[in-house]
Parts: C-alpha cells; structure tokens; sequence
C-alpha cells in the first residue's frame, strides 16, 4: 500500500512493515528512504493499510492489530481485540479518512471505525508492589509496600535471590511493562517486558539498591520507581579474625588429641554418662524450644490474616483462603447431580456491605467514636450471619461476606436482615452519644451462571456485587443483587457488558436485579 501524508511524505507498506520515504534534494531519486520495521514497537509482520490523522500521526492495519506511529515524537502504540478491534487481522485495501477525520480499517470480522483525537489514553502511572520475595528459592516475609529504609541482608550463601513484583492497573495485566536495575551491579535498566520476576545469583559481597518500575498497558511509565537496599555479606573466610580463627583452631586440634590421647581410658565412662546427660537436656531444650517456635509463628499468621480494630478476618486471609472455596464449589458442578446438595446449596455467595453516613459519626464525633461504631457494627453482622461465613473488614466502612453452601434465595435473606438488623440498631458512641445508620449492599454468585460455572472467576463476580452496592448507594438503605440467567457469548464480554449497559442485559433476560423493595412486595404477597 502507498501513502501520502499532509507533510509530503510517502509511507510504503509491504509484507515486510512499513518505510517512510521523504522528499531529498540531495537524493539520486528525490527521496531519502528510512526503513521502520527495525524499530521495536512497529510490526514486522504485513501492513495492508495506511492512513493520517489530523495530528500528523500515520495510523497501519496489520495482519497483527492496529498500530498508531507518531514520526516527531517517535511513539508507538499498538491496539488489539483487547482494545475493541474487529479481530487481530485487516485486510489489503480496506482502509479510508472521511472528510470529518474519521478513520475506516476494515479486516476479518468486520470494521472499525473511529477520531483519533476522541481517543482516551490511560496517563496514570501504575504503583508498583512487591508481591514475593524469595532467598534460596524460600518465601521470605516481607511488606508489599516496599520501605526504602528496609534493608535486605543476605548471607553469603544466599547465591539466589528472586522478587516477584506487580504493576496495580488492571485494564490489561497482560500488556503491563517492567523494567530494572541493580544499582552497583547493572550498568543500565533491563527490560522484562510483560514478566514479572527478577532474579539474581551469585552476588559478591556488599551494598546494592534493587530499582524496579513499570507501565501500564497504554505506556504510561512509574519512573520514581521503588527501590530495596540489599546488604551482601562477604563470606567470614576471608577476614583477617578467620586467620586468627584457622591458627587457634590448629592449636587446639593438636593439643585436644594430644590430651585425648594422655587422658583417654580415664575419662572414656564418664564422658559416655555426661554425653548421654548432655544430648537428653539439648533434646528437651529443643523440643521447648520448637514448641515455642510453633505457637509463635501461629499467633503471627493469626495477626496477619486479622482486622486489628474489629478483630474480623482481613482481606489477607481472603486471597489467601479464597481459591479453596472456588475449588469446592467448581468440583460440585463439575461432578455434576450426584455430588450437588439438595436445595441448591452449592453456591458461595459474596455481600458487599458499605455504611450510610459513617463520615458525619466521625468528623462530628471524632474517630474514636467512629472506632466505638465500627466494633458495634462487627457485632451485628456476626449475629446476621451463620457461623459458617466470613465476615472480612474490607476497608474503612466496608464488609465484605462470604457464605458457603448456599443459594440466591438465601442472598436476598441474608441481605435484608443485616439491612433491618443495623437500621433499627441505635448504637452508643461513648459520652452519652448515640447514632443511628443505614447501609447499603450489593450481592451477587459463584457461578454467576449456573450451566456455565467457569465463565466469570471470582474476582469478576466480586466485581458484580460491588457495582450492585454502588447501585445501592444510590438509595441508602437498601440493597441489590445481579444474578445471571443465561449468556452465550464469553465471560470478558458479559463482564463488561454489565459493567457498561446493565439495563440492556436485564431486558434481554441476561441478568436479574433483585432489589430490597422488590423483595418486600414478594414476602408481602
């Protein structure tokens, strides 16, 4: 395909990529030729398309997505069906600028068409968190929020050292970019591209700083950055007290089989009966202190996965606890009728619960008062809910609940009476004050669809409940849950269907939204 562009340039597609031909006096032919199908981030792989922009930028159909080339500034950007694309193949020809600007690429499954300048980018820099430390291929215990105060001290055994890091914007996780350098060892930043693991061997003695930062999936880059110091200890045979160390020991091995030797039948018995006494005391004293080693690192993941305040499980203990649950309920309808509960008491249920007006209780009041509320608010939730659920402090004002072997039926149940339980409650907030709030919650079920229990994962069903309290929150008070009926199409597609035109869904039978009002009328009648 050829191109000519607002700025007089020839733009030359082939199967090869794409070369940019500019006008060149000085030039045999009158144009100098710059090959871009070198660079990184252009296709090597078919162009069949080219066309321009109002903003000088040139826009290539591939036989691999949609790329959009700026020649001043050098920058790249590649779209794919991620994007919204018709496919990840166009076809030779099938490209055109309206009169208005817009643009028309035609491929495989259709067009698309589109402004360039009404496209939105995603300028946000990721945080970045350490997900994983290991040392000698051994979790080590260390906080995703990285402190660059903290130190990392290695032994000079520890050869390998390797950390698992993660950008936190997840509109596509799959294209995040990382990138990092090990100050006092890497001259330069090392490109890991969408990996997320860093490892490193063999580290000779001494100090070093572990920068890392990331992109996002529209190249939006967290220059500042985090960074971990790491101390290397050199090993202890090569200080001038290990000399002194090799001298004594020497001596002492000399002089130890001399005196072995002068004192050996006299002592062989008794050093038989206090060896023995020896090695019986050290076994108790370790046995001990095993036990208190246990009972320690218990109580430790007992805090870990604990809310300090309310004494609730913590999100910590969710993701961790989470994947069994999912397991358990996927093998039930995996295995199919003869292992499925009678009632339909096969489900896991999630409750997003968020207080009506907590703020007001704490800027009038003050946050002990807040904390007072909040610990009352702990104990009329556990009353609502069976022995058998979770009740997590999701964040500030915010409970998250999960219910094992139940139905949507009991969803709704359940819902309404945490709403009643905390709206006729009056709580007391010390000196003599008193509140009263409402809340508002969203529910929805794993599987959200019953004859498809693999479509959405967890996390998009979570999803699903917190959009509903968020619907919730527009009444107060109140509560909602989407349940879905029937979908063909993919999991993707459903979630972000729900999350963009819930009320076309309900309509088209899809999902369900069963409110709190609505649920009133039917116990009525």
């Amino acid at each position: 395909a050829l191109h000519f562009d607002s700025n007089g340039r020839l733009w030359v597609a082939s199967r090869a990529g794409i070369d940019m031909l500019v006008r060149d006096s000085r030039s045999t032919f009158g144009y100098s030729v710059t090959p871009l199908r070198a660079a990184a981030e252009l296709p090597r792989s078919a162009v069949f398309g080219v066309q321009s922009d109002s903003e000088g930028g040139v826009w290539l159909s591939t036989s691999n997505g949609l790329v959009s080339f700026k020649p001043g500034s050098g920058v790249v950007r590649n779209f794919h069906t991620g994007h919204g694309l018709q496919g990840e193949e166009f076809n030779f020809g099938a490209s055109y600028t309206a009169p208005d600007g817009t643009l028309y690429f035609g491929g495989i499954n259709g067009f698309n068409r589109f402004l360039p300048q009404d496209l939105e980018f995603n300028a946000n820099p990721p945080p970045i968190v350490l997900t994983r430390l290991s040392v000698m291929n051994e979790p080590v215990d260390w906080p995703e929020a990285v402190d660059s105060t903290r130190t990392l001290e290695l032994g000079y055994a520890d050869n390998v050292v390797t950390f698992d890091v993660a950008a936190l914007d997840f509109a596509a996780p799959e294209k995040n970019q990382y990138a990092y350098r090990l100050d006092g060892f890497d001259a330069d930043w090392n490109d890991l591209g969408n990996d997320r693991r860093i490892t490193y061997t063999n580290l000779d003695g001494g100090e070093y700083t572990l920068r890392v930062k990331a992109a996002n999936s529209d190249g939006a880059w967290n220059e500042a950055s985090f960074a971990i110091p790491i101390s290397v200890a050199h090993p202890p045979w090569r200080t001038w007290w290990a000399y002194l160390g090799y001298v004594l020991a020497a001596i002492a091995i000399v002089f130890g089989i001399w005196f072995q030797q002068q004192q050996k039948l006299r002592r062989e018995l008794d050093y038989s009966r206090r060896l023995e006494h020896e090695v019986r005391e050290r076994t108790t004293l370790l046995d001990r202190r095993n036990a208190e080693l246990k009972s320690l690192n218990s109580k430790l993941v007992e805090a870990s996965t604990t809310d300090a305040l309310t004494g609730l499980r913590n999100r910590r203990f969710f993701y961790e606890n989470i994947e069994k649950d999912i397991e358990l309920v996927l093998r039930h309808y995996r295995d199919g009728t003869e292992t499925l509960a009678p009632g339909g008491n096969n489900d896991l249920l999630f409750l997003m619960v968020d207080l009506d007006n907590f703020k007001p209780v704490n800027d009038t009041c003050g946050h002990e008062a807040g904390d007072v509320l909040l610990t009352q608010v702990r104990d009329v939730l556990l009353d609502a809910c069976r022995a058998s659920d979770d009740v997590i402090r999701w964040g500030g004002d915010e409970f998250l609940i999960v219910a094992r072997d139940a139905n949507r039926k009991f969803a709704a149940t359940l819902a309404d009476r945490i709403r009643a339980a905390l709206s006729e409650r009056v709580f007391r907030i010390g000196n003599g004050q008193v509140a009263r709030i409402t809340t508002s919650i969203g529910y929805a079920t794993f599987p959200f669809i019953k004859n498809r229990p693999d479509m959405l994962g967890w996390e998009e069903v979570l999803g699903v409940a917190d959009a509903a309290m968020y619907e919730a929150k527009e009444k107060r008070n109140a509560w909602l849950g989407i349940e879905g009926l029937n979908w063909e199409g993919s999991g993707a597609d459903l979630y972000q269907a729900i999350k963009s035109r819930p009320g076309e869904l309900a309509e088209d039978g899809v999902i369900r939204a069963v409110e709190s009002v609505e649920a009133a009328e039917e116990a009525s009648a």
